[in-house]
């Protein structure tokens, strides 16, 4: 831990590893929303092309994509049970 902390003086501050445990926590959480918004998706009676439009627009503006789905898209669609 010196070495890195010799690298980057501020790692050596006492709060520097709760901020880097709650931006891993944070990421973490975001990429579980972001695979159960995928999933749903994949799962509701939407065609082809629709699932694909919507999973290509998740990802490439992700928050606004997942915001999008879960106020707009999740709603109009029923979902299929397998």
């Amino acid at each position: 831990m010196s070495e890195l902390a010799a690298n980057f003086p501020g790692l050596a501050e006492p709060w520097a590893s709760v901020v880097i445990g709650v931006i891993a926590i944070a990421v973490i959480v975001w990429i579980s929303v972001l695979v159960r918004v995928v999933r749903g998706v994949l799962r509701s009676e939407l065609d082809q092309g629709m699932k694909v439009v919507w999973v290509v627009f998740i990802m490439s503006s992700q928050p606004l994509g997942v915001l999008l789905w879960l106020l707009v898209g999740r709603h109009h669609t029923p979902r299929v049970t397998a």
